[in-house]
């Protein structure tokens, strides 16, 4: 999937906690801890993983992607049985004209 640089993604921790990576310039991983009513951006829209735990082998998100609710919205629910976490993301638009869909 190619990812447009021109959205800012964000995600806010509504529950729980869990971990994430997100590559640098180098493509070293920083690894950090996001609990409840944290906020987190990702200002190039770079890829990142989510897990509940360190060392965890990564699933590609797209394909968890639920049909939309009648509200319009996605959802992913993924998970092996631990302790819930809830998540609201969304994309921003970052240029001057209209991205189109994300």
């Amino acid at each position: 999937m190619t990812i447009p640089r021109q959205v800012l993604a964000y995600h806010v921790v509504v529950e729980g906690s869990f971990h994430f990576s997100v590559g640098d310039a180098e493509g070293i991983l920083e690894q950090h801890l996001a609990k409840a009513v944290d906020v987190f951006f990702f200002p190039d829209n770079r890829e990142h993983v989510l897990t509940s735990g360190p060392g965890l082998s990564p699933v590609v998100g797209e394909d968890l992607i639920l049909p939309l609710t009648e509200a319009g919205l996605a959802q992913i629910k993924h998970g092996g049985g631990g302790a819930k976490n809830t998540i609201q993301s969304s994309p921003a638009c970052l240029a001057r004209r209209p991205c189109g869909p994300v």
